[in-house]
């Protein structure tokens, strides 16, 4: 009998020496960065390397996301901003979009329009153009730090009290429910340095902070503020988990990215392989 076995490999990321990053979004071969200042920045992961910088606000920005050359950021202000990437200038064109009065822990974007906001008080979908608000379900939830995220175009995934996520739909519509509570509280689930005992590093109240796609099976869900754990989704199984306390992370394409204290950001290769089961 075999079960998946996850192991990280790691690759450090440019940039290094700014000022102080605090937010960070690899995409499409760009990782793109906020800053303690207002300063967002993109860098391209391969030849020629091209590298955009510029001032978007005073205050500093908490998270950035990327969608078909523009980059949304949002600060500690509430204040949303878009900017294009003029590579020939090497600049971004920026313009602010709306103030949120909610506490925004994450943006992510939809298409050119749509935005994904989860926030401290609730998650909903944003509409850049007309400002309006794409409630998501029928059902509130309590206050806390729910995550969510984008599967693709047509499909979100957002988190729900009780170790649950919602399918839904980019008009707001739940599709179905994963209830992962039973998942998460197998006691034989490894770590990727061979520890077990995942359940006890979990969260009582059951809030999953987090939650990124690696792949079109894998998601990575943080909990309890360190611990990451990967599932996946079509047989409904935990594949690995590990704790790193980190400012910021994302995912891209297997690899899921960590920025840690001094500007260090790190890509780890998500591998699975198929050992014995113990």
């Amino acid at each position: 009998m075999c079960y998946n076995h996850l192991t990280l490999t790691s690759t450090r990321v440019p940039p290094q020496g700014y000022t102080s990053i605090t937010s960070v979004c690899v995409v499409e071969g760009l990782v793109v960065w906020g800053t303690n200042t207002g300063t967002v920045g993109t860098l391209q992961l391969s030849p020629p390397f091209n590298k955009v910088i510029s001032k978007v606000n005073s205050a500093c920005v908490t998270n950035v996301s990327y969608h078909g050359n523009h980059v949304i950021s949002i600060t500690t202000e509430g204040e949303v901003s878009q900017s294009y990437i003029a590579w020939d200038k090497a600049s971004l064109l920026s313009k602010p979009i709306i103030k949120i009065d909610y506490k925004v822990l994450s943006l992510q974007c939809i298409d050119d329009s749509l935005v994904l906001v989860t926030a401290l008080e609730k998650s909903f979908i944003l509409n850049v153009e007309t400002r309006a608000e794409i409630q998501i379900g029928t059902k509130e939830r309590k206050q806390g730090v729910f995550g969510g995220c984008v599967l693709d175009r047509h499909t979100l995934l957002v988190a729900r009290p009780g170790f649950r996520l919602w399918y839904t739909g980019s008009t707001g519509h739940v599709i179905k429910t994963l209830q992962l509570k039973p998942v998460l509280s197998e006691t034989a689930i490894l770590s990727v340095g061979g520890e077990r005992g995942l359940s006890s590093h979990l969260p009582r109240g059951g809030v999953i902070n987090r939650v990124e796609r690696v792949d079109d099976k894998i998601i990575v869900l943080q909990c309890a503020g360190d611990v990451f754990v990967f599932v996946e989704t079509i047989e409904l199984t935990v594949i690995g988990w590990f704790k790193e306390a980190v400012l910021d992370w994302s995912t891209y394409t297997k690899c899921i990215v960590l920025l840690y204290p001094g500007n260090v950001i790190k890509m780890y290769s998500v591998l699975l392989r198929m050992v014995p089961a113990s």
